[in-house]
């Protein structure tokens, strides 16, 4: 930096100010920064982490195998259950490059060897369990970063597949977007629709009625029933929907509380679109039918 200063008098707040600012400057210390992605920093900066985390464990008497993630301890002269120190209760060997030799007489020994994380930490301190544990979780945050676009993608596919299903079995329909939740009724598939005295309570729930036999009643039920309802007059086992080539038929089972179009249903009796179907004394609901109801219109 050059600053051009003059001896005038009538200049000497100019030049005080000036050299006030070059000394500052000379203070001032450029640091060369690499310009590099965000996700390349993090990444350098967990394995770092990780490194010393690797180190600490070591000084502790533990090595982490990076091949295959595997712990193992290596207190003192071996891990024979003996303790005698004669060398034939138990012995290990390791290498600079991590292999391990075991003796072989021994079959328990290669159990010894291969640490558990819960053995691991009985036999560690608080400081070391949390090392582990810190370690575990940078390498798992690594593995997610390196993840390609296209692996995130097929891994988000699979949870929505995941959380479709669970909705599937909750009888909770979900859009086709795979984000919205809420009650949007089937174009083809056959379906229950709760109804309410109070409107804003009606139509928030549906169950599907899906090829084959879907079958009604409790959590408590030997067999797993596909909707599960809660209610003193619901049965066990309550009733089933068979659903045969588009025609749904309600099968009650002997004893139970069902309604259909407000009288009492003994017999299997096939279901039209539009049909009221009350099950135990509580739960009401309008069954629906995508083919027949188009085929009404037309």
């Amino acid at each position: 930096m050059i600053a051009a200063i003059s001896p005038a008098d009538i200049n000497y707040d100019e030049t005080l100010s000036t050299l006030r600012y070059a000394d500052r400057a000379k203070q001032i210390v450029c640091k060369a920064v690499v310009n590099e992605d965000a996700n390349a920093k993090l990444i350098r900066e967990l394995k770092e982490e990780i490194q010393k985390l690797r180190e600490l464990l070591k000084a502790e008497g533990i090595e982490v195998q990076e091949e295959d993630e595997c712990v193992k301890a290596e207190k003192g002269d071996g891990v024979g259950g003996g303790g005698g120190g004669n060398g034939n209760a138990g012995t290990e060997t390791v290498n600079g490059g991590g292999d391990a030799t075991v003796n072989e007489d021994e079959p328990g020994e290669l159990e010894k060897k291969i640490c558990s994380p819960n053995r691991l930490r009985k036999r560690t301190g608080s400081s070391t369990e949390m090392a582990v544990d810190q370690l575990q979780a940078s390498e798992k945050l690594i593995a997610e970063l390196n993840e390609t676009w296209e692996e995130k993608l097929k891994r988000t596919e699979q949870i929505r597949v995941q959380r479709e299903a669970v909705f599937a079995e909750m009888g909770v329909a979900v859009k086709e977007d795979g984000i919205t939740v809420g009650v949007f009724s089937p174009k083809k598939s056959p379906h229950l629709v709760n109804l309410n005295e109070d409107p804003t309570l009606s139509e928030c729930l549906l169950y599907y009625i899906k090829d084959g036999l879907t079958r009604l009643g409790t959590s408590e039920a030997n067999v797993p029933q596909d909707i599960q309802l809660s209610g003193s007059h619901i049965l066990k086992e309550h009733c089933v929907f068979e659903n045969k080539d588009g025609v749904v038929t309600l099968v009650p089972h002997k004893d139970a509380v069902v309604y259909l179009n407000g009288r009492k249903l003994v017999e299997p009796e096939v279901l039209q679109t539009g049909s009221r179907v009350i099950l135990g004394r509580n739960h009401v609901f309008r069954f629906t039918h995508p083919e027949q109801a188009r085929e009404k219109r037309e």
